[in-house]
């Protein structure tokens, strides 16, 4: 699977025979769910207009809807292979502070 959103591309392996010979992948079980304990935040300048398009190619793989937490909005799905994708809207990640002033 090969996602694309402006010049950040993710390319992940797919279910093929090539995977399990690859020198890392081959040393887990093929029953290993590959996604598993990894989370990928990718940022989105048009979060909205973005989980529309996800939602009407992808509606059942959205694990939780657009909503505003930590004081952003961000929508979570799964790709295929079992990776959790948090998509979330774009923001200076280093200095960012919430309402209060906290520094997450």
């Amino acid at each position: 699977m090969v996602m694309r959103n402006g010049d950040s591309i993710l390319n992940f392996y797919c279910g093929n025979e090539h995977v399990y010979e690859q020198t890392y992948f081959r040393r887990y079980p093929r029953t290993t769910k590959r996604g598993y304990a990894v989370e990928i935040v990718i940022p989105s300048d048009d979060i909205k207009k973005l989980y529309k398009k996800i939602e009407q190619k992808y509606k059942n793989q959205i694990v939780e809807p657009l909503m505003k937490r930590y004081d952003k909005l961000d929508f979570r799905m799964l790709d295929p292979f079992g990776f959790y994708l948090r998509f979330v809207e774009r923001y200076d990640w280093v200095n960012y502070r919430d309402e209060e002033g906290n520094k997450l």
